[in-house]
């Protein structure tokens, strides 16, 4: 029940957390020009990375990274990707996108490669101690 708490619990508070905010009606700010667009899709990689590295980090903790769990933790990331936007369809001012599906895909892409190699050194310093 420790492990659970400590690996898979963050998992599901990020996965609310994504939940929660695409639930917002207008998340427009009033920047001038594309910065607003900018702001908000470096918002979305990078809670996308995040979400990554919080699955990547429950798979590996038993201490091992694999190419495995890296492929796993990409098809988590689309299919939660995917029910995301299909989310937003139904919430009154959003609208899902299949281009915003792949950027955040690509960023749990990101994430997870980034993620292997910090849990890899953090690992190994572990072992080193």
């Amino acid at each position: 029940m420790r492990k659970f708490f400590l690996y898979w619990f963050p998992v599901i508070v990020w996965a609310g957390l994504i939940f929660a905010v695409s639930s917002i009606p207008n998340l427009k700010s009033e920047l001038p020009g594309g910065w607003d667009l900018f702001l908000r899709k470096c918002a979305h990689a990078v809670e996308y990375m995040i979400f990554a590295f919080l699955i990547l980090r429950a798979f590996s903790s038993s201490g091992r990274v694999s190419w495995i769990d890296i492929f796993f933790v990409i098809v988590l990331v689309a299919l939660y990707a995917a029910s995301d936007e299909i989310h937003q369809t139904v919430v009154i001012g959003r609208h899902g996108s299949l281009w915003d599906t792949g950027f955040d895909t690509l960023a749990g892409i990101v994430g997870a490669i980034f993620s292997r190699r910090i849990l890899l050194k953090c690992a190994d310093r572990k072992r080193k101690v």
